[in-house]
């Protein structure tokens, strides 16, 4: 496992910011799309700072979720 986590790039998480745009689309509700955002967001950073840590991933992953869910509320 920890390989794989290892190996993340940007665009596996622009991938799961899609996916959880296209499950908002799926089942309504206005709370996965918040979760997509997130995702995007630590996309475009794991892009600028591409030497980040999974752990840093994960984390920034979390209170961006957090964050946004807050503020979409």
């Amino acid at each position: 496992m920890e390989g794989f986590l290892t190996g993340l790039q940007f665009w596996h998480w622009l991938i799961l910011a899609a996916v959880l745009a296209g499950i908002e689309a799926l089942v309504p509700g206005m709370f996965f799309i918040w979760f997509g955002l997130a995702a995007g967001l630590v996309g475009l950073v794991v892009l600028v700072l591409p030497d980040l840590g999974w752990q840093w991933e994960a984390v920034l992953f979390v209170v961006l979720a957090v964050v946004c869910v807050f503020l979409g509320r």
